[in-house]
């Protein structure tokens, strides 16, 4: 016995966490296995020829070389276009990014496009133009956000040290992807307003209320440089905490909470270009179009709000776990 606590993640776990959340889900199992009878064997022939094991065990992993290796054996295509230690988080930030942002504005450029008196092939085509450039921005963007970590990072130039591997499941600390998104939204959501201002489907008729510009929208972008700050916070720290959880929740309250009443009592969204196609009342206040509006604005800030606690309980949990626990399924 070497006095560890016995529930402390051990340097061997905290290497197969980090692997394993980037091994397709299918190979999870399989890696966990031949990770773990790597290790095993360099330290058994390590403390055969002298050495102890806890220096014996982080000389395997050194050998081993970064976490990242691991998923690139077991993926079925080589990783291309970004460099491979950030090719797979870079994946999913652009899939996820695509599926939800994007996906959303288009099927909101349809609805309206329809109620703006376009034909059917008219709404076709606009809506395909809007998906294809609102993708491109995506793509663009997330890539060279990417591009300039994997490049200047330290995390991503520093020689590989185990001792600086996460604390316990990657799914519980905070990622690139965190960052990547919260950038992309700092870029995109500016570059939306000014579109609907100058660009809107019914020319000269912006669909945010223009009053808006006076304190709430530039209010909005100081709080996305914010949001920007505190997920790069929370990243150089390593870890989510229920303090940090908790200020999270405070951060957005102060700005979900006038959003949603401004959107509720109509005067977000500008009634001048609803009126133009005949729904001005669902977007009054009181109507069903504005409530609607004001539970999806919530749900998405409610939704980041419990992430950040179930994040910082799973990084207490991971605390008190051993190996066994592992999710394969992630």
């Amino acid at each position: 016995m070497n006095g560890k606590d016995p529930f402390e993640p051990t340097l061997t776990d905290r290497y197969i966490w980090e692997a394993l959340r980037q091994v397709p889900r299918d190979y999870k199992r399989k890696a966990s296995n031949d990770i773990e009878h790597a290790v095993e064997g360099k330290i058994k022939e390590a403390v055969a020829n002298g050495a102890d094991h806890a220096s014996a065990e982080y000389q395997a992993l050194v050998e081993l070389g970064e976490p990242h290796l691991w998923a690139r054996a077991y993926q079925d295509h080589a990783l291309q276009i970004i460099g491979p230690n950030i090719y797979l988080e870079w994946r999913h930030a652009l899939y996820t990014l695509l599926g939800t942002i994007v996906l959303a504005l288009t099927a909101i450029g349809a609805y309206l496009n329809y109620y703006a008196g376009f034909s059917t092939t008219e709404n076709i085509i606009g809506t395909l133009l809007l998906a294809g450039t609102m993708s491109v921005h995506v793509f663009f963007w997330v890539t060279l956000i990417f591009h300039f970590i994997g490049r200047y990072s330290k995390r991503f130039s520093h020689k590989w040290d185990p001792n600086n591997l996460p604390e316990g499941p990657s799914n519980s600390l905070p990622s690139l992807y965190d960052i990547v998104l919260a950038l992309v939204l700092m870029i995109l959501l500016p570059l939306l307003a000014l579109w609907q201002q100058i660009r809107s489907p019914i020319k000269d008729v912006p669909i945010i209320n223009p009053e808006m510009w006076k304190m709430w929208i530039p209010l909005i972008f100081v709080w996305l440089v914010l949001n920007v700050i505190y997920v790069l916070w929370m990243y150089k720290h390593g870890r989510w905490t229920f303090r940090g959880a908790f200020l999270n929740s405070l951060f957005n309250l102060a700005i979900a909470v006038p959003i949603i009443w401004l959107v509720l009592s109509g005067q977000f969204l500008n009634l001048e270009f609803f009126r133009n196609i005949g729904t001005e009342s669902q977007f009054r206040a009181g109507g069903v179009g504005a409530f609607v509006l004001a539970a999806i604005i919530a749900s998405v800030f409610i939704w980041d709000m419990a992430d950040s606690f179930i994040r910082a309980d799973k990084r207490r949990l991971s605390r008190l776990g051993n190996r066994s626990d592992i999710d394969l399924t992630i």
